[in-house]
Order: C-alpha cells, then structure tokens, then sequence
C-alpha cells in the first residue's frame, strides 16, 4: 500500500511527463511531396502518394524504428547528371510495402551505352539502409545500379521487379549498342541478406555479391544481363554461407559466376552452394569460376582463397551452341577444399577448360545431357467461344490423345463447358466441341480414364463437376465405347451425394494390380466465420461386377488443421509401390496433394486406399495450386507442378520435377514454361464461385500421363552392341519380340541433314568426289593421367576412340557418300586405316581411315582423336567439281547449318559464289528421333525406314574392319554375340 506522501509525489510528476510527449506518434504521415517527410516520419505509418522529386534531390526517408511504409502511388525522379542516390531508407524493423507501384528513374534519359564509364548517372537508385521487410515494389529505367544495401541486420526483399527492359535497344547516344549498361539489378556488401520471390530485366548482374554473410538468393527469375555472380571480388573482404536457390536465369551472357579480382590479396570466398537452379539461353558461359578480372579467362590471381562450391540437387544449365559449358580459371593454390559439383547437369555448347589447383571432390567435365525432351503444342487459342479455359485432362486412345478441358466466359460462370479434342497420329488436333454442357449450370474440373487400354481400347469414361459454389458440386460421368467420338448420357456418379463432390476432383484415376481404380478427391468447406477448410480423401471402386457404380469413400487424410497453415490440402495425385516392411514387401498408395502451407503434401497407404497416413509437407514447394505425378515404367515418378512456395503465389514457371526414390528427393527435368508474371501481380484472388485471374503468364493445372515415349525403347548404339555380329543378333532378337529397334543418332533426322542430302543431290557443287570429318577430344593431358579403367582406356568397357567419337565422322560419309542416289547405297570397296594405341591398355587413342567408294569414285577421310581437338574453325567439307559444301563442326552432333560455295572458275584458290543455310535447332534438337520413334510405334512398324538397322550394322563392319586392320582388341566375353 502506497503511503499518501508516495502518491504524491507520484501525482507530481503526471503534469512533466505529458507536457513532453514522444516524438514519435502512432500516427500516420503522408508525403507528397519532399517537404512533407519532415512531418510524416513522426509517425509509425507513413503512406507515399505518387509525386515527383527534383531533379539532383535524395528521397531519404528515415523512418522510425518498427514503422510501416506504404507506397500508394508512383514516384518519378526528376533527370540531373549527379551522384545520388534517388531514393534511401534508413531504419530498424521497417515494413515496407510497395503495393505494386513503381519507383521510376527516367533511366532512359541518362543511357548512353557507357553506364558508369559515360556522363555521370546517380547510382544506386535505391539504397536500401533498413532492417525488416522491402517488398511488392516496381524499380523501373534506373540510371546504372539499381539496389545496393547499407545495413547487415537482417533484411528480407521480396516480389522486387527490375524493369530496364527498356535498356536492350540502343538510343541516339549509345552508338547502336543497348542504351543500358552497368544495370545491375542487386549489389550486395552486407550480411544477413535474403532477396526472393523477385523478378529482375537488366543489362548487368542481376546479382552481384561483392562481400558479406548469411546471404540468400532464392525464387527470382533473372532476364537480359550477365547472369548471377559472387563478385567481383576485391581485396580484403570475406564472403561466406551464400545460398542460390531455385532460381530461373533466362537469355543471360552468363548463368552462375564466381568472379574475383586478379589483384586482390587478403580475401576468401566460400560455402557458395548451388539448389535447384534453371539456366537456358546462355550467349557466353553457362557456369564460369574466374580469377583473372577485369579481364575473362586472363591471368589468374592467387589472392583470394576460394573453397566448399557446391553445386546440390539438380542444376540445369542448357548454353547456346556457340557458348562454352563450364570454365574454371583458378590461380596456383588458390582453389582449395571439396567441391561437390554432383548437382550440376550443362548441355548445348563446347566444353570449356578446368584450370584449378588443389581441389577434390570435384567433377572436372561436369556435362551431361539434358534428360527431358519438351515440345510444345497448343490446342487452342483465341476461341471466342471460350474465352478463358482452365484444368485440362489427357488420355491415349490407341495412337491419339484426348483432351478435355472446361472453358467459358470465366471460371465460375454459368456459360462454362466441357470441351474435348483429339490428337491425331499425325500430331494435329481437331477443333474444340463441347462434350458436356447442361444450360444455366457452370462445369468444372474434367477427367478422361480409359479403364483397361489393353482389352477394351476404345472404351473412355469422362468425369467432371458442376455447381456453384465449390462446396455443393455434384459429380457425373458420360462413357465413350468409341474412342471419344460419341458419347452416352450422364448420370451421377453416387447418386444424391450431397458432400461437395465424389470421384476425382482433378488427376487421373489410377488402376490398382488388384484390379481397384481409385481416384484422388477432395472437399472445400466454408466455415459460418469464413474459414476455408479443406480435406482430400479417395474414392475407390473395387474390382468386380459393380465397378463404375459402387464408389467407396476413405475417411478423409488425417491432418492437425488448427496448426495447418491456411485452408488445408486438397486434388490429391496417386500414384502404386512396393515398399519394405517389418513382415516384408506389401503394395502402397501414396499421393501428393495442392496445399495451402506453401510445400505439396504427401499421404500414403497400406490398404489400397482405405486408410492413410497423417498428411506431412514435402521438399517441393507448392503456391495452393494444383500438380499431378505419374510412375513412368521403369519405377521413376515425375511431377508437373509450379515451384513456387507461398499460398496463392504465382503459378509461374512451370516444370517437371524427377524422384527415383518413390518421391523422397526431387530433381529439376525441365523446364516446361517459364514466363514471368506480369509485374502487377500480387497474389490470385480465391473466391467459392472459382479464381479471379486475367490469365497472364499462368501455367497451372498440369496433367502428365504416360505414354509409349515413356516406355522402355531399344536403342542400338555403342554402349549396347561392340562389333556387327552382336548388332545382327540384336536386330534377331528386336524382330522376335516384336520390338522396335534404332540406333540412337539423333542428328540424322535434323531437317538440316535433310536439306544437305538435297543439295548434294542437285548437283549444285558438281560430283561429290571426296569429304573431310575430324572429331577430337581431349578427355585428359595428358592420357597417361586417366586410370587404365576410365571407360576411354578400358578394353573391357571397349574404350578408345574409335567406338566413342569415331562415328560422328564415320556418320558424315555415310549421310553424304553413301546416300548419293549414284551410289545405290554400296558400302565402300575398300578401308585403308591406321590407329595409335595406348601402350597400357591397347585401345587406340587417335585413329584415321580413307573409305573409297569406287562406284562413285569418290572418298572419304576420317580421323579421331583423344590427343588434340578439333580446330575451332574445322570443318565437316564435302567437295564437289563445282563447289565445296561445308557444315561447321562444332557442335558435331547438333550442327546449325551450313555453306555452299560454288567456285567462279576451274582453278586452284579460285573465289566462290557463298550462300549460307541457317536452322534453328530448339534444346538439342532430339525430339525430331523422338518423333521418328513415335511415327514408328504408332504405326506398329519395329523398324525406322529412316535410320535402317541395315545401315547401323554397316558402320559396325566398318568399325570391325578397321579395328582388324589396326589390331585392337576387347575381351571375349564382350564380343560375344549370344
């Protein structure tokens, strides 16, 4: 109990502390201009209005300590040649919000084509000084850098986008170069730095980390400039623990850069780590560690020590042809430790050089070939009928493909329809008709399913939703027995259900091995407080006479939903295993479901689907929208999905994610669409009536089915068969079986191979008398440092040149001298050849052959080589009496195209008349042999007229005799032919 006297004296000091208020007010300020920033930071909510600042002025904003900043209109910077920066914040635990407005610094009125070496531009144009959160801002046209930072506490930007697209074109003072240069996108020197979710156009870096700690770079998509770099670095600095995680790099000099400064002493770089990343569309290098700048692949310096790069997961870096995969350019002893580079797959260009010093662990040829091939097709497009259309279905029909989908005026609205097309064997796709349609009522959500292809092929059965909102769909089913072509009245599929949908919701139902098809289903309710709560449970209809009729509903996936973020799980995919038990091996169903906690979330069973398991989150990311996983033959399991964490994010890229482990770990395939969303974009708008979206840059709902091209096809090739004799029983065996068989030389069906073929055909450089190939490769330098097991100096592994890189000459004599109509496909008369061997192991390691053929006098020069490459400007020359045709030889295996010089007159040296034939080649150009595989199976032919089995065994008589001549040997027991 206080004493009267303590009260006060306690009282007494009422009157002082209110005379003298804090001068910060929970109140909230509003700039419109830079007289009224005094005023607004005084208070904890500071709201920008759109204004202008003058010219040479700083926005500094230095807000108070926990404020939130919320920029409501767009800001313009007035146009003066000075330092900056344009605009900076300062302050701890700042929440700042863009709302999607735009900070815009009339860039295009300082480009020159020089960035910081031109007329003076303000740079950065955000400094960013403050603690917190930096998000949903638009930084457009910034004078030279963009963002660079000032403060190591932690701070987390997200949903940035750098928009200097507008800096690609040259101007009137850039001299025809692009106007933007030094743009970088992200300049770093700080610690504790995490930027994601962002989206970055520039003529720089989009990344450029210079020194720091604790950095994190993950989910951005980067556009236009140099790619993402460590660097560069300079004297005296340490950067460590940087994390690149799952981003996408598009149309970039460069992809992923290490860069440090050959004069800079004193420095380290490590724990650089590598996740997820999607690279395509690199002009120069697709992964480059270098440590000569300011000059590329220079001199290196030994001044900063760099260890521990990582490159874990799956990396995928696909280069331009003319773009080198991988350089290393370390200093002596300055390149230290283990790297793990198992994480990282490079395809497209020309393998560059390891220069490195003290490293283990690591993979000095790091590439390899991309695994997915993608082609794209589109079904429909700017059909009045159906202006928008959503959740699309696939199935195979004997040799063409059904696809469903609903389309209307919107989702939601009551004009929505099911529509169906059909693909033929021919690749074309009918026009679009309504399959399902009952007036006044929205459709939603089709499923095609052909129960047994094998004995009832024709038979399809298509189910689908109608009703509004969500939680009252019904769900019903029409039947094909003709392929699709005509279909019977619908009727309900459990008949009164009034639960919100039975039956699959969105992903294929699947067939058990004991004959149960099951489906992955899911409900959607609303709470009276508005609460979404959602659930995803099976329906299952067991083997037997009432199947199709009788639906068995599984209780719903046990799940904690009062600690589940968001509204739950729902469209689950399925997919059947064998696992191991205590008791065994036993049959399981699992399935993978949309989630709204921001990871897909997986279920399994050990009861065919009656009961599962509690729902648990995955490694992949899910943005609430829907994916599908399919178990391709050979045990794999891919997944179509948006990787992208975060409810309602945006449902962009799109890709094909690979498990070999019964979907515990995850690679990136493919990337099967990648277009940014627009910068606008703040989130999708989830209604029970369906999504609000314009459409733009959405990629969502996947179905991926298998199909025969996911089958295992065989493949006659040097890893399969040694000499001609194992070829011919192959062929036997192939033909026994009724099995296709073809050789694996994806180049044959290029349509430049083709256009080649034509035009020695034509005669338009005379009678072809003599052709030119060369193929050389240095796998190490010298040889003696490769192991005698390497698989290029084992006999047991029939290693050397000749089996390895041999063929791609022998594949230009044969495409060119071979095929001349003239020649009536006659195999050479004669083969004169002569070989190096390799003391240690006797396989040859350089290999040249003339191949005569006399029918048309005419011949071939081969050669090979593990010593020495191929000369950057060698060729593949085919030489007529009139003219020369020549093909560029690098790539050798996906050349681009070619010349045809017709010489002026009958002299030596004479000059010629050149035309030049261009062809662009997607990727690696192998989905053209995947569609000369598809032709053939859908035809049910075992043999490719195009690449004949005859002719694959000719080049192994051919390889045969030169292997007699030269004396080179294998094992017996890899020569035998049974």
């Amino acid at each position: 109990m206080l004493s009267s006297a303590t009260a006060l004296s306690l009282l007494s000091l009422a009157p002082a502390l209110l005379a003298s208020p804090s001068p910060v007010q929970r109140c909230t300020g509003t700039i419109s201009s830079l007289d009224d920033v005094a005023d607004a930071i005084k208070c904890t909510t500071i709201n920008i209005n759109s204004f202008t600042v003058p010219a040479g002025k700083t926005f500094q904003l230095d807000a108070p300590s926990g404020a939130t900043v919320n920029l409501l209109g767009d800001v313009t910077f007035g146009v003066s040649a000075w330092a900056g920066p344009l605009f900076q914040l300062t302050g701890t635990s700042i929440t700042f919000n863009g709302n999607g407005h735009t900070f815009n610094g009339q860039g295009e009125q300082y480009w020159d084509g020089l960035g910081s070496s031109g007329t003076t531009k303000p740079h950065p144009m955000m400094k960013i000084k403050s603690s917190g959160t930096f998000s949903n801002v638009v930084v457009k046209n910034s004078p030279q850098q963009c963002f660079s930072f000032g403060n190591s506490a932690a701070l987390t930007v997200s949903k940035v986008t750098v928009d200097n697209s507008a800096g690609d074109a040259a101007n009137s003072k850039s001299s025809g170069k692009a106007a933007g240069h030094n743009t970088d996108g992200f300049d770093v020197s700080v610690s504790n730095l995490t930027i994601e979710d962002s989206t970055v156009h520039n003529q720089d870096d989009c990344l450029a980390i210079n020194k720091g700690s604790n950095i994190i770079f993950q989910r951005n998509t980067c556009t236009g400039g140099h790619g993402i770099s460590v660097g560069s670095i300079d004297s005296d600095v340490t950067v460590s623990g940087v994390q690149i995680l799952n981003n996408v790099v598009t149309d970039n000099d460069n992809g992923l850069r290490i860069k440090t400064k050959a004069a800079a002493t004193g420095s380290t770089v490590s724990g650089i780590t590598y996740t997820g990343n999607t690279v395509t569309g690199c002009k120069k290098y697709g992964v480059i560690i270098d440590q000569s700048y300011p000059d590329t692949l220079g001199t290196p310096g030994t001044g900063v020590k760099l260890s521990g790069v990582t490159f874990s997961g799956t990396n995928t870096v696909a280069v331009a042809s003319g773009a080198k995969e991988v350089e290393v350019n370390c200093g002596s002893g300055s390149c230290t430790g283990t790297w793990n580079w198992s994480g990282l797959k490079v395809s497209g260009g020309s393998a560059g050089a390891i220069n490195y010093s003290g490293i283990t662990g690591h993979v000095c040829y790091p590439m390899t070939t991309m695994s997915a091939i993608v082609q794209k097709e589109l079904i429909v497009k700017d059909d009045p009928r159906q202006p928008e259309c959503h959740a699309s279905t696939l199935v195979v029909v004997r040799d063409y493909v059904l696809a469903a989908w609903f389309g209307g005026e919107k989702e939601g609205r009551p004009d929505v329809k099911i529509w169906l097309s059909k693909r033929n064997r021919n690749g074309q796709w009918s026009q679009p008709r309504v399959v399902a349609a009952e007036d006044g009522i929205t459709h939603w959500n089709p499923v095609l399913f052909t129960p047994n292809p094998t004995q009832n092929p024709d038979r399809v059965i298509l189910f689908y939703k109608t009703g509004t909102p969500i939680p009252r769909w019904k769900t019903w089913m029409i039947e094909s027995m003709d392929g699709g072509e005509n279909w019977s009245p619908r009727r309900e599929l459990v008949y009164g259900d009034e639960s919100g949908g039975r039956g699959p919701v969105k992903n294929p139902v699947i067939v058990l091995a004991n004959g149960d098809w099951v489906s992955g289903a899911s409900v959607e309710v609303t709470l009276p407080n508005g609460k979404g709560v959602w659930d995803a449970f099976c329906d299952i209809s067991p083997a037997g006479p009432e199947q199709g009729t009788l639906w068995i509903r599984s209780p719903l996936i046990p799940m904690d939903h009062d600690n589940f973020k968001g509204e739950g799980i729902i469209q689950p995919s399925l997919w059947e295993s064998t696992v191991s038990t205590e008791a065994g091996t036993a049959a399981a169903l699992h399935m993978l479901t949309r989630s709204s906690n921001g990871w897909v979330c997986r279920s399994d069973s050990l009861d065919n689907g009656r009961t599962w398991s509690p729902a648990y989150s995955t490694v992949l990311p899910n943005n609430n929208s829907g994916l599908c996983v399919t178990k391709m033959r050979d045990g794999r399991l891919v997944c179509v999905h948006n990787p992208v964490g975060g409810s309602w994010g945006p449902r962009t890229p799109l890709v094909a994610s690979i498990s070999a482990d019964n979907g515990v770990t995850w690679e990136r395939w493919a990337v099967l669409e990648d277009q940014p969303p627009p910068k606008e974009f703040t989130g999708v708008n989830a209604l029970e009536t369906g999504i609000v979206s314009d459409g733009q840059s959405e990629f969502s709902y996947p179905t991926v089915i298998p199909t025969p091209l996911t089958e295992p096809v065989g493949v006659l090739s040097e890893a399969f068969t040694v000499n001609a004799a194992q070829a011919r029983a192959l062929k036997i065996l192939a033909k026994s079986k009724n099995l296709f068989l073809m050789e694996a030389v994806w180049t044959r069906f290029f349509p430049l191979v083709k256009s080649v073929q034509q035009d020695l055909t034509s005669g338009v450089i005379g009678e072809i008398k003599r052709v030119y190939a060369d193929f050389g490769e240095p796998y190490a330098h010298p040889i003696a440092s490769l192991p005698p097991s390497h698989r290029m100096l084992s006999p047991a592994l029939a290693g050397g040149t000749l089996h390895d890189l041999f063929p791609y000459p022998l594949f230009w004599a044969l495409i060119t001298l071979y095929h001349l109509p003239a020649n009536e496909r006659t195999p050479p008369s004669q083969i004169a050849a002569s070989s190096t061997l390799y003391h240690e192991t006797g396989v040859d390691v350089q290999t040249t052959a003339i191949l005569n053929f006399s029918k048309i006098g005419a011949q071939a020069i081969l050669s090979s080589s593990l010593e020495v490459p191929t000369p950057k400007d060698q060729v593949i020359l085919v030489q007529g009496t009139k003219g020369d045709l020549v093909v560029p030889l690098i790539p050798p295996g996906r050349p681009t195209k070619y010349y045809i010089r017709v010489r002026k007159e009958e002299k030596r040296n004479a000059d010629y008349d050149e035309t030049a034939k261009t062809f662009d080649i997607p990727g690696h150009g192998l989905f053209w042999e995947a569609d000369e595989c598809a032709r053939c199976l859908a035809r049910g032919e075992i043999e490719s007229s195009r690449m004949p089995l005859d002719e694959s065994i000719l080049a192994m008589d051919i390889l045969d005799e030169i292997r007699k001549q030269v004396g080179i040997e294998f094992p017996p027991d890899i020569e035998s032919a049974t």
